[in-house]
């Protein structure tokens, strides 16, 4: 299934959730993730990957048979997160913004990483909103094209302007809207929100900005945050994609902490044992031999308690 997420002007998050999804999707079937947004592509600078492998290296290559697409891919692609995402991969976007591609290379790579993988997540730009031809090639090529929106009033003003644009440049296509920052005592209801769009949702995600900050930081997925409510949302929403349950990687147990009174079981016991010297016996062992004569009392010379004089 191929699925590029568009949205309007004002940054709805749709990054943040074509990121998580893809992620989530790549722990359980072959999903690849490409950034395809031409004038900020940011996926990289999230996952920390290397930008040196990108849409404009595999466009150098010109690949045109399917074997040519195998090494071309094989050579740029990298995992999304080694390990946490066993089946997931990823293709960086341009190294920089003045960089331009064909739309017809576009096609081409879509048709060739929708017959290679389950999942193809692709984050777009606005570009194509003010006619970019590259720029609307995703959304032309999708099987369902999902759309990020905030729940308040300017966002779903932007949202109609997007949908406006889809059947301009588009037509008809499979849509998916999506509520992103949602703020439950502020913004409008679900039903509301169904009513202002004319179209019904297929998420409603909540406002974590926590969350994605730590995310961000620490350079990995949000859904992987367990105290994130924005991560369970977004693992709900990947299982209703998938049509089956998903599990998150289990975080490393950390070691117990000892109680304070477990210390005391270490702690060394007094020797009592014969062949022990009491320090008062070294210290008259040291004054003997510092004066030459003996002390008048010595320990051995005191009878042990309970013993006869």
């Amino acid at each position: 299934m191929f699925s590029p997420y568009v949205g309007g002007h004002g940054a709805p998050g749709r990054s943040t959730v074509a990121l998580n999804l893809a992620v989530l999707l790549g722990r359980v079937a072959s999903t690849v993730l490409v950034d395809v947004d031409l004038g900020a592509p940011i996926l990289s600078a999230r996952l920390g990957a290397n930008t040196n492998k990108n849409l404009v290296t595999v466009a150098h290559m010109a690949p045109t048979t399917s074997i040519e697409w195998t090494l071309a891919l094989s050579r740029d692609l990298q995992p999304i997160r080694a390990g946490d995402c066993p089946h997931g991969l990823f293709l960086a976007g341009l190294p920089k913004t003045e960089t331009k591609i064909e739309a017809a290379f576009l096609v081409a790579l879509l048709d060739a990483l929708r017959a290679r993988f389950d999942y193809v997540v692709c984050d777009t730009g606005v570009q194509w909103l003010d006619g970019d031809r590259a720029g609307r090639v995703p959304a032309q090529q999708a099987d369902q094209v999902l759309l990020v929106a905030t729940s308040d009033a300017g966002g779903i003003r932007r949202a109609h302007q997007t949908l406006d644009r889809l059947r301009t440049f588009v037509g008809p296509v499979t849509l998916g809207a999506v509520i992103n920052q949602h703020r439950a005592h502020k913004d409008y209801e679900r039903g509301e929100l169904e009513y202002a769009l004319a179209e019904q949702l297929s998420a409603v995600l909540p406002f974590d900005p926590n969350a994605c900050w730590r995310a961000i930081e620490d350079q990995r997925p949000v859904v992987f945050d367990l105290r994130s409510t924005l991560g369970r949302s977004l693992l709900q929403f990947a299982e209703r994609l998938h049509g089956g349950q998903l599990e998150l990687p289990r975080p490393a147990v950390a070691p117990r902490r000892q109680p304070w009174w477990a210390a005391l079981r270490r702690w060394p016991t007094r020797r009592t044992d014969a062949g022990s010297t009491p320090a008062r016996t070294q210290v008259a062992a040291s004054h003997q031999r510092a004066n030459g004569r003996r002390e008048l009392f010595e320990p051995t010379d005191i009878p042990a308690q309970g013993a006869k004089a």
